[in-house]
Formats: structure tokens, sequence, C-alpha cells
């Protein structure tokens, strides 16, 4: 593939950093990303689930012809499916997705913005407005009368700075200068 542009770069670091971090937590804690996966649940499945995909770049300033600032939003879903359990100590499976749910959040927030992360591992540079976030609930799912499933999608707004890499046209060698043209703007 040609040139990457910084929202698909930032969108690749995204994904390396939630990965690391469910890596390096507890079995018992961990989450699967989805890259580009629309939550389509995995059937028979119960826990934590990150859905990641694009969301709106929006142009936000332009200086000169060769640089240009961007807003990019990142849309990921956070997912829980419960699991209740028998017995004594018997817990609503919907009970159990929503504290599950709440946990991802914490976690996701803490691998995003933790202090290497918080530039989502971008060259110097690059970044023209720090990560910002919106927490919104997802609507139920049609399937929760069969499993407990709750959500809430994560926007991670970020400001993108983006130099083309390839120009067109001839590159500037020279520049002359003639003491004609600067003697008009000179007052005595």
């Amino acid at each position: 593939m040609g040139v990457r542009g910084g929202f698909d770069i930032a969108f690749d670091n995204i994904i390396s950093i939630l990965e690391t971090y469910s890596a390096a937590q507890p079995e018992a804690e961990r989450f699967t990303v989805y890259p580009d996966y629309y939550r389509n649940f995995p059937a028979n499945k119960t826990g934590a689930f990150v859905f990641l995909y694009m969301g709106t770049i929006s142009p936000t300033s332009q200086v000169g012809q060769a640089y240009f600032a961007y807003d990019v939003d990142f849309n990921l879903d956070l997912v829980a499916l419960g699991k209740g359990t028998q017995g004594v100590s018997y817990s609503r499976a919907d009970k159990a997705a929503g504290i599950r749910l709440r946990y991802l959040i914490q976690q996701v927030l803490v691998a995003l913005f933790q202090a290497d992360n918080r530039n989502l591992n971008l060259p110097a540079g690059t970044v023209s407005k720090k990560p910002m976030l919106r927490i919104d609930p997802l609507p139920p799912e049609m399937q929760m009368g069969e499993r407990p499933i709750v959500g809430a999608r994560l926007t991670l707004s970020l400001g993108l700075a983006w130099e083309p890499d390839a120009l067109t046209g001839e590159d500037l060698t020279d520049i002359y200068v003639t003491a004609d043209k600067w003697s008009a703007l000179i007052n005595p």
C-alpha cells in the first residue's frame, strides 16, 4: 500500500495498545478486540469485547498548501455478555454483564491514557488536539432476551496534522531578489 494517513496509523496503534493491555491482564479480566467488526457477537461466548471502527473525519484548518488539520473520530463499541451463576451464589446474568461493562470501560480508559500512550504512540508533531472521549450507552440489543448483552460506545476524538508526502510541481531551487523590487518598499 502507498502512503498511509495518520488516522490509519492511529487506528492500528489503538488496536495494538488495547491488545497489549488486555494480554497483560489476568485471564478472567481480558477482553477481545475486533477491528472493523460491527458488533456481530461471537456465538456462545461470554466476556468483554471491543469493536473498533472509523468514525468521521472533519477538516478543521488549512495552513498554506502543505499542512492540514482535521479531527478524526474512532468508535469503540464496548460490549459485555453476562453469564449467570447457579446455586447459593446465584447472580443474574444481566447484572454480571453490567458490572463487566463498567470494568471494561475503566480498562479501555486506562489502556488508552496511561502515560506511554497519551498520544496513541503517534510521532511527535502529528497530534494537533489531544484525544478527547465521549461515552454513550448503546441501545439494548434484540438478543437481550436470549443473552444478557450490554454496551457503551466510546468515541475517541483526536486532532491530527496532515502533510502530503508528495506535492506535485517543480522543486524550488533558486530565489532571486533584485534591488529594484526592494527599493520600492524601503522608505528612506
